[in-house]
């Protein structure tokens, strides 16, 4: 029989953020921007993810007003970046690790020198290939903050660490339209290796949120950064013109190699659903910051950065009455 780990793994809804006393009396009195040393600035530290239907330039636009950031996916060109307009202290660009992909990046980053993020991507991070890559990336963009994932255990977080990376995305299928736990039968759930990981590393919690508290879970976990999904797509701003539903997908989807790779034959672990669309981006990242700063409210923190790995957590059995179904 294989070693089976004795920590019990926690996914987001197996806890809570135990209230305590608060001398803040209003949630405006919270302050959501955290200063990073590798920036040199105040973000907010929550980030869309790189997938093509969430990483956008559209989306990036509303982000940046919030002063979020936004990384980009990785299919964009460099004259795509010459034709838009964005703010590039609040964008992240990504890369996978073939030499196209770091070609691709390093001409964006020579036309653009105001951009200090780089996301490097992949969904197995543990590979040897992998590191050395970012050990690459490391040398050839020394003073850049570089985010480089996925890992779910320590010793990938060491490994992406002294390869060169300033923060560790975590995350081995948590996402909503990730299928790696079922088809592989790998993962960690995510709240335990958000807590995990950030003991030692600063992280980026990589998928998992399904509701506005599960941000709050992330930060209450010790994560530097939430990387946000599902929840940023389908929106007005990031869809298609004129249409009331829209498909996302994972970028381990059919969806995803039948539009971007040659290989045809690789067993997905992502899927896609067609939905509707949901309103304004805009209208739900101010009720995404409101609920954060709520969080903050009933645990007595002014700053983010002082709530970061510092709450409480109890384990509970449910999260909330769900007498009238999920809405």
């Amino acid at each position: 029989m294989g070693y089976v780990h004795n920590d019990l793994g926690l996914d987001y809804d197996d806890v809570l953020i135990m209230p305590t006393e608060s001398g803040i009396n209003s949630r405006s009195e919270v302050d959501l921007e955290v200063y990073y040393n590798v920036l040199g600035y105040e973000v907010i530290p929550i980030i869309a993810a790189n997938m093509d239907t969430v990483g956008t330039f559209e989306t990036a636009e509303v982000l940046s007003q919030f002063k979020m950031i936004t990384a980009l996916h990785k299919f964009y060109t460099p004259q795509d970046f010459q034709e838009r307009d964005f703010n590039p202290k609040y964008i992240a660009v990504s890369c996978g690790s073939s030499d196209k992909d770091l070609l691709n990046m390093m001409q964006i980053l020579k036309e653009n020198s105001g951009i200090k993020m780089i996301c490097l991507d992949a969904a197995n991070a543990y590979t040897s290939s992998f590191l050395e890559f970012v050990k690459k990336v490391r040398s050839l963009f020394p003073t850049h903050m570089i985010i480089a994932g996925n890992v779910s255990t320590p010793i990938g977080s060491l490994n992406l660490s002294q390869a060169g990376a300033d923060f560790i995305k975590i995350g081995t299928g948590p996402g909503a339209l990730c299928r790696t736990r079922t088809v592989t039968g790998v993962g960690v759930p995510q709240f335990s290796a958000v807590g995990w990981n950030s003991r030692e590393y600063d992280t980026v919690a990589d998928g998992g949120v399904v509701y506005f508290g599960d941000v709050a879970k992330a930060f209450g976990a010790g994560a530097s950064f939430v990387m946000i999904g599902s929840m940023f797509a389908a929106h007005r701003e990031n869809s298609p013109m004129g249409r009331n539903r829209t498909s996302i997908y994972g970028m381990a989807s059919r969806s995803a190699h039948d539009k971007y790779y040659e290989n045809k034959t690789v067993t997905p672990e992502g899927i896609t659903v067609d939905i509707p669309i949901r309103g304004y981006l805009k209208d739900t990242v101010t009720d995404l910051l409101g609920a954060l700063r709520s969080t903050l409210t009933y645990t007595g923190h002014m700053y983010l950065a002082d709530f970061i790995g510092s709450p409480e957590f109890i384990k509970v059995n449910r999260t909330h009455n769900n007498f009238f179904g999920e809405k």
